[in-house]
């Protein structure tokens, strides 16, 4: 069965309305730049719905530091992290080896992936996660010409949405899919429950 995760959700309704679907990861971005940004007394009451309608809360960090990720692991709640910019990759090394990372690969738009070290992960806890060079822009990367690396399971973004995520699934069999834009009324950029709930239902119809 091919896993969902929905990301960028800033209240705990949604988190639980998309656990409900059968998302199984619900992805909390503490960059604050982003308009999905959320505070940690907002993670933690998402995270704890989150858990409690059944799915799993995933912190997304960017140019945060080991210390900076582990305080805000512990004060949430968390045991799943999204390694996303190039300082909170380089702090995998030293986070604890207990936490699951999804550690993110960018590809270009030819499907190229850039190049980076990936000696702090281990093959049986974590995943790679491949998105495009703009992360959360709704822009796809050519799926032809990328190639996921083998050894390890992988989750696929980038441009993601229901029109498209079954010809994705079907070319690259993924350990699961990551939405966001995807998902979002364009207009008020907040999660649209029906966009959910049709995003996972054509996940299913090829898992």
């Amino acid at each position: 069965m091919i896993l969902v995760k929905i990301c960028g959700i800033t209240d705990s309704k949604t988190a639980a309305l998309a656990a409900k679907e059968g998302a199984s990861f619900i992805g909390l971005i503490f960059e604050k730049s982003s308009h999905r940004y959320v505070t940690l007394k907002q993670a933690k009451e998402i995270a704890d719905k989150t858990k409690k309608a059944g799915a799993i809360p995933v912190g997304v960090f960017t140019d945060h530091k080991a210390d900076e990720i582990q305080k805000i692991v512990e004060e949430v709640g968390l045991e799943v992290i999204q390694l996303h910019g190039e300082n909170a990759r380089l702090a995998s090394q030293n986070l604890p080896h207990h936490l699951t990372r999804l550690f993110v690969l960018h590809v270009h738009a030819n499907g190229t992936i850039e190049a980076a070290d990936l000696s702090s992960l281990d093959e049986k806890r974590d995943f790679l996660l491949y998105d495009g060079m703009v992360p959360g822009s709704g822009e796809t990367f050519n799926w032809d010409n990328f190639h996921p690396i083998k050894q390890f399971r992988f989750f696929l973004a980038g441009g993601l949405n229901a029109e498209n995520v079954q010809l994705a699934i079907k070319l690259k069999q993924p350990t699961a899919v990551d939405v966001s834009s995807g998902v979002e009324n364009p207009k008020t950029k907040q999660k649209d429950p029906e966009k959910i709930h049709l995003f996972i239902q054509k996940v299913r119809e090829v898992a």
